[in-house]
């Protein structure tokens, strides 16, 4: 028959009255810390006023603008000098190498054991100069022995004190010292340094008058922009190349003065350009003089109803601007009235730009 009673073992098992009432404390206290944390750490409720989406703003801030472009340039070319032999003869000494330069004041070559001084005036000599003489060309040599470091009169007129200058030029390049100038004995330079590129005479040939006896590389005359962009901001522009800013028209001619072309004839990018077989295009960055104010903006912060473009403030006023460029992500504008400290970057597209 069996024990309706627990075996004594069960009844060791099940917690005793007092230790039901301990655990089942223990659970009541756990639900009350459970409740009093969450309702701690529980983030409080916003206000009515806080629970629309606020608009994103973006601060306007204008910044110097010059609306810069990088533009091909088109190189007008100067046909190189050909430089010719005065009279006829036998070349006994020339000294000439492709890359190399004849210099004013200096004599390069001899014709007949007489050495031919080299001179560079704005009047190539076409007659004896001699005291008495008088002109134009009297003048360009004056200058010239000027920029050489001797101290001739100034005028038209060449006297004995023009002479003295002339054989002390003559005697530094160790020509023939006469104190007056010969066609026959000189050869005419179109530029101070001018650059060898050929040298078709060699020592020992026999040359007559007019034939060649060095040729210089063709150089830049000028540059002009290859197009102007209709889109460009209204103001005075430069064109600018290394360290140089050169005056640019509207219709794209640029403007550099004398010292401004001789440093671009120096420039390598401007030789590689000339340089018909190498074919490196010439850029310049095409800028505006003085860079206007303008404040750039994310293009979603603008509006468009035809005619007229705006943006929004923060309390949804329109302010009318002007596009100037568009580039990266960042639209420059300026305002035809004071502009607000702020914009609505998301404005409502259905909001009118006019009242």
């Amino acid at each position: 028959m069996t024990d309706p009673q627990p075996s004594h073992r069960f009844r060791e098992a099940l917690p005793s009255p007092g230790s039901r009432s301990i655990w089942a404390l223990c659970i009541v206290v756990s639900l009350v810390l459970g409740a009093l944390l969450g309702f701690a750490f529980a983030p409080a409720p916003l206000p009515n006023g806080f629970k629309q989406s606020v608009d994103p703003t973006i601060d306007v801030v204008a910044e110097p603008f010059d609306d810069a472009r990088e533009l091909r340039v088109e190189v007008t070319r100067l046909p190189g000098q050909i430089v010719r032999s005065p009279i006829d003869g036998t070349i006994t000494r020339i000294d000439c190498a492709p890359g190399g330069t004849w210099t004013s004041g200096r004599a390069p070559v001899a014709i007949d054991g007489s050495p031919l001084l080299a001179l560079s005036t704005s009047v190539p000599p076409y007659r004896s100069i001699s005291p008495g003489t008088t002109g134009a060309d009297v003048e360009a040599l004056h200058a010239e022995l000027r920029r050489l470091g001797t101290e001739p009169p100034e005028g038209p007129l060449f006297t004995e004190k023009s002479a003295g200058a002339l054989s002390q030029v003559q005697a530094n390049a160790n020509a023939q010292t006469t104190g007056t100038l010969d066609p026959q004995t000189s050869i005419w330079l179109s530029e101070p340094d001018t650059p060898i590129s050929e040298c078709p005479a060699q020592t020992g040939q026999r040359v007559t008058a007019g034939e060649p006896l060095a040729v210089s590389p063709d150089t830049l005359e000028n540059l002009n922009l290859a197009a102007v962009p209709e889109d460009g901001v209204p103001g005075e522009r430069v064109a600018v190349l290394g360290d140089l800013e050169i005056p640019a028209s509207p219709d794209g001619s640029l403007k550099p003065n004398a010292e401004q072309i001789a440093e671009l004839r120096d420039a390598p990018v401007v030789k590689a350009a000339l340089d018909s077989e190498a074919g490196v295009p010439l850029t310049v960055t095409w800028r505006l003089a003085e860079p206007v104010r303008a404040a750039p903006l994310p293009p979603s912060a603008l509006l468009g109803d035809g005619g007229s473009t705006c943006v929004i403030d923060p309390d949804g006023a329109a302010h009318a601007v002007d596009v100037l460029s568009s580039e990266l992500g960042r639209t420059y504008v300026t305002f035809s009235e004071p502009a607000p400290t702020a914009v609505r970057t998301e404005p409502d597209p259905r909001t009118p730009c006019q009242g």
